[in-house]
């Protein structure tokens, strides 16, 4: 049984009924994903869980936990403190940020580096960790890297996907923004169109049988494409 690791692009949460998503198409499995965390949730949940063979959504490492926040919260806080994004701040939290916002502040401020290479090392991790445990494990990033060096970490139980996620999903439009920048909200299921869903589904289970990952389709849609990848 595959377990799944990763953010919105992995929660099972229903936001399209009549999408069948890449995370249903795999068969019986165990879905630890979780809209609006970052990747050290879902480090802490593989760590927790494990799996063979594990699929790994490489979300934004921006996105801190941080003690009594509810992890779908993360992203509210990375989006004001680290973005500086000018919005308002969720009700739920509203008390939290208002008693540590300095202290968040601080924290960014602190972490700035480690964030910029977060991805990277957690790439690392992985491949060694596929390799401690015997388990295969696929990678999936959802930013573009900022070089192809971690490509060479692959081998054979550790695949780094060809294709990172916001790149598909925003490359569905005839037109597309800039992929890492942020603005409007998508709200689409897992933030594919059925295709995609149907080509990750199917380049999962082929990578996972040794093959090669097909490409994903591209501008197919009309109009301008969300440039923020999280719902609520």
């Amino acid at each position: 049984m595959i377990s799944l690791y990763g953010d919105s692009y992995v929660d099972d949460y229903v936001i399209d009924s009549t999408i069948n998503p890449w995370t249903k198409q795999l068969g019986d499995v165990h879905n630890y994903g979780q809209c609006g965390t970052g990747t050290e949730y879902a480090l802490s949940q593989l760590r927790s869980n494990g799996g063979n063979p594990v699929v790994f959504i490489l979300g934004n490492s921006d996105r801190l936990p941080l003690h009594d926040l509810p992890p779908k919260h993360q992203v509210d806080i990375s989006n004001s403190f680290y973005f500086n994004l000018n919005q308002p701040i969720h009700p739920d939290i509203s008390n939290y940020v208002n008693t540590h916002r300095e202290h968040i502040r601080y924290m960014y401020r602190c972490l700035s580096e480690y964030i910029k290479h977060r991805t990277e090392e957690v790439i690392a991790y992985l491949s060694y960790y596929s390799t401690l445990h015997s388990t295969r494990v696929i990678a999936i990033p959802t930013t573009p890297l900022a070089t192809s060096l971690p490509r060479r970490l692959n081998h054979n139980l550790f695949s780094l996907y060809p294709y990172n996620l916001s790149e598909v999903s925003h490359n569905e439009y005839t037109a597309h923004t800039d992929p890492v920048s942020h603005g409007q909200m998508d709200y689409r299921q897992n933030h594919l169109s059925q295709c995609n869903h149907d080509i990750l589904a199917s380049n999962i289970s082929r990578m996972l049988d040794g093959y090669v990952a097909l490409e994903h389709e591209h501008t197919f849609l009309d109009g301008h494409s969300p440039n923020k990848y999280i719902y609520e």
